[in-house]
């Protein structure tokens, strides 16, 4: 996927870009499935970090975005977050971009408190 770094965060090109339901996939069946579950997770968890790297990168992250992400089991609390956001309004937000889910995910979720 092609992602655009701005002062807004990031953005991903309209041509390739995933879906939520798409990356929301490979997360729920990292949680469903004990044994067979790490491929899917392993899917899951470098978009997500890959995503979250490239907010650090362009400023998108810390108490001024109002984005404030665990020290520590990084990648499995934000997928968690992730996967919390998409269940509150399942039928809208599986269909939006991963990206723009991901980001209102971490908003709405993982807010600077």
């Amino acid at each position: 996927m092609a992602l655009t770094l701005t002062s807004q965060g990031v953005v991903a090109e309209e041509a390739d870009r995933m879906t939520v339901a798409q990356l929301a996939a490979p997360c729920a069946e990292a949680d469903n499935d004990a044994r067979q579950g790490a491929p899917a997770e392993a899917e899951c968890e470098a978009y997500i970090l890959g995503f979250v790297d490239a907010l650090r990168l362009s400023g998108g992250i810390g108490p001024s975005q109002g984005i404030c992400l665990p020290e520590q089991n990084l990648a499995d609390d934000v997928r968690w977050a992730f996967m919390r956001w998409v269940y509150t309004d399942y039928s809208n937000n599986t269909k939006m971009p991963a990206a723009k889910g991901l980001m209102a995910a971490l908003r709405t979720e993982m807010a600077c408190r």
